[in-house]
């Protein structure tokens, strides 16, 4: 999730060295968590909320992005980055308002899981025609 928030952070923002100290200060937070949890106490609440956090943080980012680059003709899948995440942040619901399983066989969990299996695909979608984009704008800067 916090590559995400780096990631996210990256397309708003072009000051190379705010880029770096953000990214600096993401990694400096990521490694303190690993070794508090690491060595000093494995508190499940702490990173659960670090975790939630983080999600949140990521997922509004994104749907916020992509809801303005919509708009305009720069980005026009933009609505996969923003359909992917406002589905993620639903169904994320699952994992926190934990329910016994029904019929003894799915709980919030699992239902979870099943749920994700989608995600990737749209994503990943946006993903694949946002670099060709960025590549066609590359290689324009360079002819």
């Amino acid at each position: 999730m916090l590559i995400s928030v780096v990631a996210l952070f990256y397309r708003l923002h072009n000051s190379r060295r705010l880029k770096r100290l953000f990214a600096v200060c993401i990694t400096g937070f990521y490694l303190a968590h690993v070794y508090y949890l690491s060595f000093i106490k494995f508190d499940y609440g702490y990173n659960m909320a670090v975790n939630v956090l983080a999600g949140v943080i990521s997922g509004m980012g994104w749907i916020l992005w992509a809801q303005f680059s919509q708009s305009g003709i720069s980005h026009p899948h933009a609505y996969l980055a923003k359909w992917s995440h406002v589905y993620f942040l639903l169904i994320s619901l699952l994992e926190l308002l934990d329910f016994p399983p029904f019929y003894w066989l799915f709980d919030a969990h699992a239902l979870w899981h099943a749920l994700t299996i989608p995600l990737p695909l749209y994503f990943y979608r946006f993903i694949i025609h946002d670099s060709l984009r960025l590549d066609d704008r590359y290689i324009k800067r360079f002819q």
